[in-house]
Parts: structure tokens; sequence; C-alpha cells
């Protein structure tokens, strides 16, 4: 978070609403240089006669980590719920935290997990890296 604006509101980090911004710019840049849909045809350039729409693509923001919310005795709860106050209430990009996409990668590769040459795949571990670049909001 950025700071208070008041007793009970945080804003977002100038990092983060700025993430947001440029990420909305491509997406609507991206559009509006290939259309919403693309007419699919083969090396030689005939046609396929399939048709690839690409309406409101979905995009994402990954930023900070949960513990960034916590306190010395917990967790700020005022501030973590103004953090999903912003990302609810907001239709595109998606916002999500390192952690959380680390979690999301965890439970889709421990779903896959197969056997190969008698030997498991195993499943991610829970030690990852801890730093991240940006922080979505500022302490």
């Amino acid at each position: 978070m950025a700071g208070p604006v008041s007793l009970w509101h945080w804003t977002p980090s100038k990092e983060l609403s700025g993430a947001v911004a440029q990420v909305q710019g491509t997406v609507a840049a991206a559009l509006t240089q290939w259309g919403s849909s693309v007419q699919i045809a083969v090396r030689d350039g005939d046609p396929t006669g399939e048709t690839i729409y690409t309406t409101e693509p979905r995009s994402f923001v990954i930023c900070g980590r949960l513990n960034e919310f916590e306190a010395d005795h917990g967790i700020n709860d005022r501030k973590f719920g103004c953090f999903e106050q912003f990302r609810r209430n907001l239709l595109r990009p998606e916002v999500i935290t390192f952690d959380e996409l680390y979690e999301r990668a965890g439970l889709i590769v421990s779903s896959n997990t197969r056997t190969i040459s008698d030997h498991q795949v195993p499943a991610v571990d829970s030690n990852y890296p801890a730093d991240s670049a940006v922080t979505g909001w500022d302490m």
C-alpha cells in the first residue's frame, strides 16, 4: 500500500497502479492492432475457414507477497482488506501475488503428477524463492 488516506483506507502503490494501467493499455493496443478476430490461413495463404476471436483476453499483474500485510503481532486487516477490495473490484487485469501464483502452479503440477518409467514426477516444493521484484503495497 502506498499509505493510508484515512484511518480505514489504504491506496495501491504507484507501482501496482502503474502496472495495472500498463497491462490495460497493452491489451487495448493489441486488440486495436490485431482486431477482435483473425482468419486462419495455411502457409500458402489459403484460408482454412476458421476464425479465432480474441475479445477481452485475460491479463494478469503479479506483484508482492501476502506476508507484506503482516505486522509484528499479526495481519494488518485494514491494509489486507483494502488490497482485497481493490483487486476483487478490478475487472481486468487479475491481480495476484507471487506466492498465490506459486500455490496455483503447485496445485496444477500436483494434479498432473504421473509415473514416467517407474519414476514419479514430484510436486512443487513449498520452499520457493522469497524475494520479488515488484511490491504491490508499500509498507
